[in-house]
């Protein structure tokens, strides 16, 4: 019977009141001197949860290097599994460019272990994509989900839910790159699949970005009531500010600043409602306030802009957001 180690750590989700059980499980060939390899790697595993802390990525890439120097050891499937779960971690933690480390780590052994047209294997392509998204790293992120739309072609699989995440986030990819024509026509397709849900509402709030970027305003703003009445069904108040921010943003551009600071104080006050609930959620009220600097800013009220300027920069540094 071969050796194994199984370790388990439950981290609780505050913000979706949900806990996220994440499996680190390797299966190493019987080899003599693999007990001290498992030795080795339980000195990290075993106590997971306070590496997170302190630095999960060395200890990973320490457990990796253990388990490679073993001839004849392949690195368990599941493995692909717990890089993809550390990475949602991380980004819970707000912690992207970390996050997309470890899921892109999930890609390589994903490929590997099952296959590049493995639904577990575009999964991975598709929240690799997302995350660089995130971060704005957008020809990054239309690789991965380019990666993702020819693997799903090719697996001939009929999950539509699958199919929605792709063309939504071919979109978003786009929209950012300032493609904005060719993004609205895959928003548009993601648009046809599951009525309500995340993706279906994301599909709604980018192509109010793209209709406002080549200034369609009325368009703009019936997409973004269109996602803020779905994430209202979906009790997402925080992307409901969200869209709200982004309508702001539009009507500053229309020269309609004092419109504008009326949706950002109604967004920024949902914020604080939520984050008065529960202190330890990170909500990017960041992006408001740098908003309402730009507003006031356009009505020539200099110094509260800046107030508002330096609220922003303040809140990025806090939560490590101007370094991802």
């Amino acid at each position: 019977m071969k050796p194994f180690l199984n370790c388990k750590v439950l981290i609780i989700n505050s913000k979706l009141m949900l806990s996220l059980l994440l499996i680190c499980f390797m299966t190493i060939n019987g080899r003599q001197h693999c007990s001290a390899v498992l030795a080795d790697c339980g000195l990290y595993l075993d106590q997971l949860d306070v590496l997170y802390e302190r630095e999960s990525l060395a200890a990973l890439q320490k457990v990796e290097a253990d388990v490679k120097q073993l001839e004849d050891c392949p690195i368990d499937t599941t493995l692909a599994n717990a890089y993809q779960d550390i990475g949602f971690w991380y980004d819970a933690k707000s912690e992207n460019a970390k996050a997309l480390f470890m899921l892109e780590k999930a890609i390589v052994i994903g490929k590997q272990k099952f296959g590049k047209t493995h639904k577990n294997t575009i999964r991975f392509y598709i929240n690799a994509a997302r995350m660089a998204i995130r971060l704005m790293r957008f020809e990054q992120g239309l690789h991965w989900i380019q990666q993702a739309a020819t693997a799903f072609e090719q697996s001939g699989l009929q999950d539509e839910r699958l199919q929605q995440l792709i063309y939504v986030n071919y979109g978003t990819a786009l929209e950012g790159l300032g493609d904005y024509e060719n993004a609205l026509i895959w928003l548009r397709k993601g648009q046809n699949y599951t009525k309500l849900s995340k993706t279906y509402a994301e599909s709604f709030n980018e192509s109010g970005i793209s209709f406002m970027r080549i200034g369609k305003q009325v368009e703009s703003f019936q997409q973004y009531q269109k996602a803020i009445d779905t994430y209202e069904k979906l009790g997402q108040l925080d992307k409901v500010a969200t869209c709200w921010n982004n309508q702001a943003i539009g009507l500053r551009m229309a020269d309609k600043p004092d419109a504008a600071l009326a949706l950002l104080q109604k967004a920024i006050a949902v914020v604080d409602t939520i984050r008065n609930k529960n202190k330890n959620i990170v909500l990017n009220q960041g992006n408001m306030q740098l908003e309402m600097g730009h507003c006031l800013f356009q009505k020539n009220q200099l110094d509260k802009a800046k107030i508002q300027y330096q609220k922003a920069i303040d809140f990025f540094n806090k939560n490590n957001l101007l370094d991802n």
